[in-house]
């Protein structure tokens, strides 16, 4: 032997939250309930996100004092609803191109100062 090593003792490891079967699939678990209904944090988001696009039409005759009037009104309404995991779990917002212009110009005068 070239020199003394101590000897290490191979353990073997066995992982928790997830395993390799045969097959090649990845079994990922929860740690705290050992449930295998996970969901990635995309898919979260998307499902907690609901379009909203309605319209919406009145037609009517008014009678008063002054006479017979008819009254037509339209109405649209969009939007997103949102619930609040999804919220939680919506990416970043990403920054304007002036922005990042702006605070790279102040970084580098900062630099120059400094």
């Amino acid at each position: 032997m070239l020199g003394s090593m101590p000897s290490a003792e191979i353990t073997s490891y066995k992982p928790t939250s997830c395993s390799i079967s045969m097959a090649g699939k990845m079994d990922l678990r929860c740690p705290n309930c050992n449930s295998a209904d996970l969901k990635s944090l995309s898919v979260a988001f998307q499902e907690g996100r609901f379009s909203v696009n309605t319209s919406s039409r009145l037609g009517g005759v008014v009678v008063g004092e002054a006479g017979p009037d008819v009254v037509v009104a339209r109405a649209k309404t969009r939007g997103v609803q949102q619930s609040e995991l999804s919220k939680k779990f919506s990416p970043p917002a990403k920054w304007s191109y002036g922005k990042v212009l702006l605070w790279s110009a102040l970084i580098s005068l900062v630099a120059l100062i400094a």
